[in-house]
């Protein structure tokens, strides 16, 4: 949009005034104007909100599956309430197996080195040294 400016030999502050708030105006009526039609166009990509019915429906679904996964954990000898930590595609077979041999035990953990607060006392620079590099969590809760 462009403004006709009556053409004289001097202007007013408030005519300059008038014409700077003119041409604002128009711009960010432009900048509006556009912002609004991508906004519009955005909104029409939207996803519809899902009826009450494919809500329950939803609802329903989840209390099957929820059920199925107890009823599977029964059978395979798997406390229920373990039930909600599952994914429906859980192989309960296999996590029955787990269950009876004891569960997973890991064989690379590492043990305490034995060391207690005296013993790091007790330790020369270098030892202390070496520890940090062997074993930087011990290091960390002795040096609190």
């Amino acid at each position: 949009m462009t403004f006709e400016i009556e053409q004289k030999d001097s202007y007013t502050p408030d005519e300059v005034q008038g014409f700077i708030s003119k041409f604002v105006q128009s711009e960010t009526d432009k900048v509006r104007t556009e912002y609004s039609r991508k906004i519009k166009e955005l909104q029409a990509k939207l996803p519809a909100e899902p009826s009450a019915a494919e809500k329950a429906i939803a609802e329903r679904t989840a209390a099957l599956d929820k059920r199925e996964r107890e009823l599977n954990c029964k059978a395979a000898g798997i406390p229920v309430e373990y039930a909600e930590y599952f994914s429906d595609k859980a192989d309960f077979v296999k996590l029955s197996e787990l269950f009876k041999s004891g569960g997973y035990v890991p064989q690379n953990h590492k043990q305490g080195a034995g060391i207690t607060k005296d013993d790091f006392a007790k330790m020369n620079y270098a030892q202390q040294v070496k520890l940090y590099q062997t074993n930087p969590e011990l290091f960390k809760q002795f040096t609190r």
